[in-house]
């Protein structure tokens, strides 16, 4: 059913952007660049509710590449038993299309030193994409934009690190700690 919807959303929006082109053209004096002129309007107005996707996949990339970092000390992680925190997702504000940064810690039992971490970038689609057009499950389409970025191979890499390290792994934080509360 949505492919449906977004099948006539796009044809009316196609339509739409050639009659408008079509005036244009028919508004420009009659020279061999009036249907140039006309033609690249027409490819600048099909294209642009995508703009918002476009230019943020440039800053969704250099986010990734600032951002997605997995970090570690190989010494002071050996042997180690930590449990799994998740702080809350932080947004970064001041940008036309939403990121968030998503930490995942791996901290110490006995000291509550972050042992590992790593961090993945999210994102939102575009603005126009948000308001208007739903896939199925209700979450806005992505044309352009990707949805996340991870260090290396997320979490495999993860469990790779915990068995190359000797690291042993509990039950997450709030379940750790009622653990521990109990003794």
């Amino acid at each position: 059913m949505t492919g449906l919807i977004l099948l006539f959303v796009l044809t009316v929006w196609l339509v739409s952007c050639f009659l408008v082109a079509l005036l244009v053209y028919k508004i420009l004096p009659k020279r061999w660049w009036r249907l140039v002129i006309a033609g690249v309007f027409y490819f600048v107005l099909v294209a642009s509710p995508l703009y918002d996707e476009i230019l943020g996949s440039f800053e969704f990339a250099r986010l990734c590449k600032e951002n997605s970092k997995f970090e570690f000390d190989p010494v002071t992680a050996k042997g180690k038993t930590v449990y799994f925190v998740s702080p809350p997702i932080k947004p970064i504000s001041g940008r036309w299309i939403n990121f968030y940064i998503k930490e995942t810690n791996y901290r110490d039992v006995k000291t509550n030193e972050i042992i590992f971490q790593y961090k993945a970038v999210y994102s939102e689609s575009g603005k126009l994409m948000r308001k208007f057009i739903f896939s199925d499950s209700g979450t806005p389409l992505r044309i352009v934009l990707p949805e996340s970025c991870q260090p290396g191979r997320g979490l495999t890499e993860v469990v790779d690190f915990l068995k190359k390290y000797s690291v042993n792994e509990v039950p997450s934080s709030s379940d750790y700690r009622d653990i521990k509360e109990k003794k």
